[in-house]
């Protein structure tokens, strides 16, 4: 067994239950295999082009099109990869809610095909397989980011996990090459791929210290620094600004952490049916003898969520590391389902799990119109989860909130634009308080002739003001009083009241006169990373 590890004794009592089997595998079943993941994951694919473009484009995406625009190596408040994907999107396909969304939707229905894949390589059957990889079709968390450009990404830890469970099950080192690209590619994603690596180091010096003796493994940690140095030098440059803005997000928008409600979050995210799949996976690669080789994959989930609880994280964090665990957990239900050889009984345990899932589709995906969601979150006593302190204001889902009104709003703004002489348009800013009122006019305002905005938030504050002066000034998501201490002059422009929309979205669009300084002059004290 690994070093500080001993079974508990009921543990000891059922570990015939938490076998990993033996791997299967003839040619035609392995082709049965391929045949069923592939299937699921097409039929994830389709979910989510039926879906994908019933609202509007989300808060986040806004923003992440706008650093498109603005290609670096690092962004104040995330590294360069979904910037780059939304440019890319754009540069294949054009500005469309489907083009914006498609990495996204082949990045969930590739998770799903991974999930029954890693079930297989841990030896489980096809109902272990199928199981696994309906854990990740219908995961509330995995179904929206499947659905638009936010964290569509982070399963990179599960492409991780999966490596690593071919190394330690093949003793096939020269994998940690392709490890390497994995999480490098992960860290170019987002910079919360370090608590996974760090879980996965702790795990592998507990159970296989062995690994760290190949020239293999420290080949693939030079090719993660090789691919993330271009962004650890542009976070040099720019005064390692991330870590700034991590701890403004701590201080100004995280609630306070409570353990019970991180964990229910957790179970919400991941779907209800898929709680004792996960439990069952944990218990197998913590305890087990024959889970002991892969006692690395519960390591590093047990340390990330150590790391998150201790850090006041976001409960959604952790949802990236389900996969692995729920395919591991799969292969044990299936060895459980085994010996009770009822005919029945795997098709109404498919049956019950798709149901549900299909059932507690309207709460992750966009299936609906905002006033029938209402009327379904009330009939399932569910609105939402609160993730930061501003997700309040909606009869909806905030996730769904931040997808409706942006049209409204900046076609208030062009209409506030519009009315100011045609002489001064040119010197008149549009000022927007957060990033995505700011992504919002520069993706959508090009039709009314708008010109970009300005903003101090994230990202937006590297930007600068350019050339404006502050002599007009379209104000949004700012309120008349908080204006009128910093200009001579403020009038109500346009009222936004879009329906279902967030407050942000909604409020005055203000006309603002002689600023009391010039832009340049306050714009740090307009710059936040909150």
């Amino acid at each position: 067994m690994g070093a500080g590890f001993q079974r508990p004794m009921v543990v000891t009592s059922i570990e015939n239950r938490l076998q990993f089997p033996a791997q299967a595998g003839d040619v035609s079943a392995r082709r049965g295999d391929l045949l069923l993941l592939a299937s699921l994951a097409c039929a994830t694919l389709l979910l989510h082009f039926l879906t994908n473009s019933r609202y509007g484009y989300h808060g986040d995406e806004l923003y992440f099109v706008a650093c498109g625009r603005h290609l670096a190596w690092g962004y104040v408040d995330l590294p360069p990869l979904l910037p780059f994907l939304a440019r890319l999107s754009h540069w294949l396909m054009g500005d469309s809610l489907f083009a914006l969304r498609l990495f996204p939707a082949v990045a969930h229905a590739g998770l799903v095909f991974l999930t029954g894949w890693t079930a297989r390589s841990l030896g489980g059957n096809r109902f272990a397989q199928l199981l696994a990889a309906l854990c990740v079709v219908f995961a509330p968390e995995f179904l929206f980011c499947g659905n638009v450009l936010t964290t569509a990404f982070e399963p990179m830890w599960s492409v991780c996990a999966f490596l690593v469970i071919l190394i330690l099950r093949e003793h096939n080192s020269k994998l940690w090459l392709l490890f390497g690209v994995a999480a490098g590619i992960g860290l170019l994603n987002k910079h919360s791929m370090l608590f996974y690596g760090l879980g996965l180091t702790i795990g592998l010096l507990f159970t296989a210290r062995r690994e760290f003796l190949n020239r293999w493994i420290w080949i693939g940690a030079a090719i993660v620094l090789l691919i993330v140095l271009p962004n650890l030098v542009w976070e040099q440059q720019h005064h390692w600004v991330t870590i700034d803005a991590l701890r403004q997000s701590r201080e100004f928008n995280r609630l306070p952490f409570s353990f019970s409600n991180f964990w229910m979050t957790e179970i919400v995210l991941n779907g209800f049916l898929a709680l004792p799949v996960w439990l069952a996976g944990l218990a197998v690669f913590l305890f087990s003898s024959s889970g002991r080789r892969f006692r690395a994959i519960g390591i590093a989930f047990l340390v990330v969520a150590l790391i998150l609880t201790l850090e006041n994280g976001k409960a959604y964090y952790l949802s990236a590391a389900f996969p692995p665990i729920m395919a591991g957990g799969a292969v044990v239900v299936a060895r459980i389902v085994e010996k009770w050889p009822r005919p029945w009984l795997k098709p109404a345990l498919i049956g019950i799990f798709v149901i549900a899932g299909v059932a507690w589709l309207p709460m992750a995906l966009p299936i609906l119109s905002p006033a029938n969601l209402v009327r379904y979150q009330n009939l399932v006593r569910f609105h939402g989860s609160q993730f930061e302190k501003s997700d309040v204001g909606t009869e909806i889902p905030t996730y769904f909130g931040n997808m409706i009104g942006w049209e409204d709003m900046v076609q208030a703004v062009a209409t506030v634009y519009r009315s100011i002489p045609e002489a001064d348009r040119h010197d008149t800013a549009i000022l927007a308080n957060t990033y995505a009122q700011a992504g919002a006019v520069d993706l959508l305002g090009a039709k009314f002739g708008l010109p970009k905005a300005i903003s101090g938030h994230e990202n937006y504050s590297l930007w600068g003001p350019r050339d404006y002066t502050g002599e007009k000034i379209i104000a949004i998501g700012f309120s008349k009083e908080e204006a009128e201490k910093n200009c001579a002059s403020v009038e109500v422009g346009a009222e936004v009241n879009a329906p279902y929309a967030p407050p942000w979205v909604n409020g005055p669009i203000l006309v603002c006169s002689h600023l009391r300084m010039t832009l340049q002059q306050a714009w740090p004290g307009l710059q936040r990373f909150h």
